[in-house]
């Protein structure tokens, strides 16, 4: 039976599944966000894209990084591409008055379906979002800058990225396994390549 979706209820939720950012895409979104939080966002945030998460599950940590091989071994091509920035305010847990700015990004179809396939095997022993499952099929890939209030700096800033360009392609995904915000796994897609990360950063939960 699937575990039902969080709804408006504070759970443990220590598991997030993302694609971390890498070389001159991680520069660039990095100065970018540095710009844009000033005076308008001063929580700390990382340019990652989430996939799935925060989610709490019933499996172990080896049961997930073994979904996450299984998945993403199916889709060796699967790459995407950044597309400038956009925005939008009023939506899924966002709060009246609360808006959101980030880059898009363009996934290819590999990248659309291993995406998918992962949330879809690890739903039925996991809670999480109601917009994880709302969003199964129609999921919106992006990297968030800044999160504040829809006020006048918000369309300021809406309106001086207008003018920018941020533009990557074809870049190959390197998906992150992270406990409590610490990257417990990474797998560097098309490369059969993992790296279990340090015991020290994982605590089992019990």
């Amino acid at each position: 039976m699937r575990a039902k979706p969080l709804r408006g209820i504070k759970l443990r939720t220590p598991w997030r599944i993302c694609i971390r950012l890498r070389g001159d895409l991680r520069s660039d979104v990095r100065n970018y966000m540095n710009d844009i939080q000033r005076g308008f966002d001063r929580k700390r945030r990382f340019p990652q894209i989430t996939l799935f998460g925060p989610f709490s599950t019933r499996m172990n940590r080896q049961q997930l990084i073994n979904a996450i091989i299984t998945e993403s071994e199916k889709y060796p091509n699967a790459k995407f591409s950044t597309d400038g920035f956009s925005s939008f305010e009023q939506s899924g847990w966002f709060k009246q008055g609360r808006g959101i700015i980030f880059v898009k990004v363009n996934p290819n179809e590999s990248l659309k379906q291993l995406r998918c396939d992962t949330v879809q095997l690890l739903l039925p022993y996991s809670q999480t979002l109601k917009s994880d499952q709302d969003e199964l099929n129609d999921f919106k890939f992006h990297i968030t800058l800044a999160i504040g209030r829809t006020g006048d700096t918000f369309k300021t800033i809406k309106k001086h990225l207008k003018s920018f360009e941020l533009k990557h392609e074809d870049i190959t995904p390197e998906l992150v396994l992270y406990y409590n915000k610490a990257p417990v796994f990474t797998y560097l897609i098309g490369h059969g390549n993992t790296v279990i990360r340090p015991q020290n950063l994982y605590v089992d939960p019990k």
